[in-house]
């Protein structure tokens, strides 16, 4: 996907504005990174040979590029495309063949204009992600009401990971709030003694809560399970008296 990709978009700028196509200097099939490296975490005990496996660490993706210049550049192209590329921290980077799949990422180690003297040539660069995972762009589903009795809705998760929404809920009515993933058991999250037209904002991959009432916090009326949205489809089950939005990005392997 990124090797057949003729243009780019990184730090909100397009590579066609630089007169830079992205391209491929090997000669053959592409090569692209498949998924993230990864480091298997164990504990070796004297006596037995078997390990015990603990978990598994991932690293964030990482991949070299190639931008060629489609005309002869000049100096102030050059400090253009510099200033372009010197970040100082991660920049949403997505290419035409899927600009809807974003990498949040910047270049590291060295980068090197490769060119013949002539003003002609091509730059390589690697670039270094925040993560193991490339994401969507972000989802958001409708707002929900529910009264009084239970609602269920359906959120389909075309990622490969399992995500953590961002969800905002507008309270109608004092009282609790459940919220349910029906698609695998034991999945509530549950929220008590919520005030009429309070605002909650729940960030689900930061694990943070924050509500509209001054000087408030919601964390001990919160059973600590933050809802999660698995691959496929999740149905949802909402009950409390309330309105309910969900915000998320769906996560892919690369």
């Amino acid at each position: 996907m990124i090797r057949e990709s003729l243009y780019f978009e990184f730090a909100g700028e397009r590579s066609t504005k630089f007169n830079i196509l992205n391209v491929s200097i090997s000669s053959g099939l592409y090569t692209e990174t498949f998924m993230s490296n990864r480091t298997i975490n164990e504990i070796t005990i004297r006596g037995r040979e078997k390990p015990y496996h603990t978990d598994v660490t991932k690293s964030p993706l990482s991949f070299q590029l190639s931008f060629y210049f489609e005309e002869k550049w000049d100096d102030d192209l050059i400090d253009e495309v510099s200033k372009w590329l010197d970040v100082d921290y991660y920049q949403p980077l997505s290419f035409s063949e899927n600009l809807d799949k974003v990498y949040y990422c910047m270049p590291v180690e060295s980068t090197e204009l490769i060119h013949n003297g002539l003003k002609e040539g091509y730059i390589t660069l690697t670039m270094r992600c925040d993560s193991p995972y490339a994401y969507g762009r972000q989802s958001i589903e409708p707002w929900y009401e529910c009264k009084e009795s239970p609602i269920t809705f359906e959120v389909m998760n075309l990622g490969h990971q399992t995500i953590y929404p961002f969800i905002e809920i507008r309270k109608t009515e004092n009282g609790n709030i459940e919220i349910s993933n029906l698609s695998r058991a034991n999945n509530v999250m549950k929220i008590n003694s919520l005030l009429k037209d309070e605002k909650l904002k729940i960030n689900g991959e930061n694990q943070i809560i924050e509500t509209s009432l001054p000087n408030a916090a919601r964390y001990n009326n919160f059973n600590d399970f933050y809802l999660p949205l698995y691959t496929g489809i999740n149905r949802i089950q909402v009950t409390g008296a309330c309105k309910i939005k969900l915000k998320f990005r769906y996560k892919f392997n690369s």
